[in-house]
This record gives C-alpha cells, structure tokens and sequence, in this order.
C-alpha cells in the first residue's frame, strides 16, 4: 500500500532550509501518488495557520500527482507561473534534482519527464523509493505578496574536482584510499551566496557526511575509503543558500583499494 504523508514545514535537505518553508509540500514514498481529495488531511492534523489560512497572493498549484515509475508530474496552475520542482530525500537526505527553476508554465495541466537522473545523467537515482517531491510558484510578474516562498532566485552553480583522481575509461573518478575533493563557486554566483551566507552539504550514497555551514569557495573535503566497498559510489554536494536557494551536483566515482 502507498504510504501517503503531508508536511507544512519541511526543512529540505539537511541544511537551513528552516528559511525554505513552503505552505504545501508533499512526501511521496513507493511510486504513484494522486494529490487531491483523497489525500487531504484531517482537521486534526493541520497546524493551526493552515486551517485558517491568511489571504495572500500566492500561487498554489492542485491536483499534483508523481508517477514515479514513469518519472512523471502532473499539476495543474490556476494561471500562469514561474514554476520550481525539487526532488530529494526526506529526513536530511540529498536535494538530488531541480527539475524545473523557476521555468515559465501555462495555466491549465502541466506534466514534467524525470529521468530518474541527476541533471548530468551521470547518477542513476531509480533505486530510491523514498523520495520527496516539492513544487512552488510564483508570479511571472513579480510584485505580489508570497510568503511561504524563500529562495527567488535560480539555483547557483559550482564545480566538483577530485583533485589528482586518475579516471576510468568512461571519465569517472578513481578513488584511492583518500583523495581530496574541492566545491567552486560559478563566478556569476559567488558574490551573491557570499552576501548571503550559505553552507555546503556532502553526501555519499545518498548518506551525510558533513556538513560545512560556514560556506567558503572553494571548499575542500577529503573522501576516505575505509568503511566503503569497492566499486561504484556516487558524492552529492549540496550548495545552500541562507536565503533558500540550493544547488546540487552528483558525481559517479570508482573506489580501488591497494591489494
């Protein structure tokens, strides 16, 4: 059975996203879930803003559904909007995916493709059955009072290198025993984060590792193999802003341990 779960006030991922509060986001576990009637709350359940709720300009979009077998979503826009989609893990998991930044859509039904890929389609993320989906609006004209949206601008950009990594014959990492690896903030975004504040969050496997919230460009961390297996991982790096936008990067990598 599809377990079905609504929070008003998620912190995603494991970063201070308590500044990134959006009015509805929905959890979805173990594939397709239809968002309407059938997924409404008790009145029990709700906070108290939410069962009297203060008028606002706010878009909300209705009717969302994520098919994640097919990698589909659904919703439908009362008119049109700058739309954002975000796909991670609950629970302080990963931001693995921005599907859609701030990206214009019609008014009416509106149906998004996930490959189940990060962005490079290098990570393959179809495994994962706990995944979270968060979608907002906002106006394309700006100017109107939304408050339950943080993070107006476009994702921001940064590098991952592993530094003095030989690669694999298909371009990927190679690992050995310990080796550094450096985030670097996109020039276009430095300045702004650093206005800011953000921080930067690593993951391997979907799992933390550490958290620097004191963000700084570049940023070194040093992956060390002792408690992993051989073979194929994958690092997530999340680049948060303290104002709710939030980069991420996935990088598939191999690990060799000397004989």
């Amino acid at each position: 059975m599809t377990k079905r779960q609504i929070n008003y006030n998620v912190q995603f991922p494991r970063l201070r996203l308590k500044f990134f509060n959006l009015k509805i986001v929905w959890f979805l576990y173990l594939g397709s879930c239809i968002f309407g009637a059938g997924c409404t709350p008790t009145k029990q359940s709700l906070p108290p803003a939410v069962m009297t709720p203060q008028p606002s300009d706010e878009i909300l979009a209705k009717d969302i559904s994520f098919d994640l077998a097919n990698g589909e979503i659904r919703y439908i826009l009362p008119e049109p909007a700058l739309v954002r989609i975000r796909i991670g893990m609950p629970e302080g998991g990963p931001l693995l995916r921005t599907l859609v930044d701030w990206e214009r859509r019609e008014a009416g039904l509106n149906i998004e493709k996930w490959d189940k890929k990060d962005a490079a389609g290098q990570v393959d993320f179809s495994h994962l059955d706990n995944l979270m989906l968060v979608l907002a609006c906002q106006s394309p004209e700006g100017g109107r009072y939304m408050p339950s949206i943080k993070g107006f601008k476009r994702s921001p950009e940064f590098n991952v290198i592993f530094l003095d990594a030989e690669k694999t014959q298909e371009g990927f990492p190679i690992v050995l025993k310990s080796t550094p690896v450096r985030i670097i903030l996109a020039d276009q975004d430095k300045q702004w984060l650093t206005d800011a504040g953000f921080e930067v969050v690593v993951y391997v496997d979907q799992v933390f590792l550490i958290e620097g919230e004191k963000g700084i460009s570049p940023f070194n961390y040093i992956i060390n193999t002792e408690g992993f297996n051989e073979g194929y991982h994958s690092i997530t790096i999340n680049v948060a802003s303290f104002s709710g936008e939030v980069g991420t990067k996935s990088i598939k990598f191999l690990i060799k341990k000397a004989e």
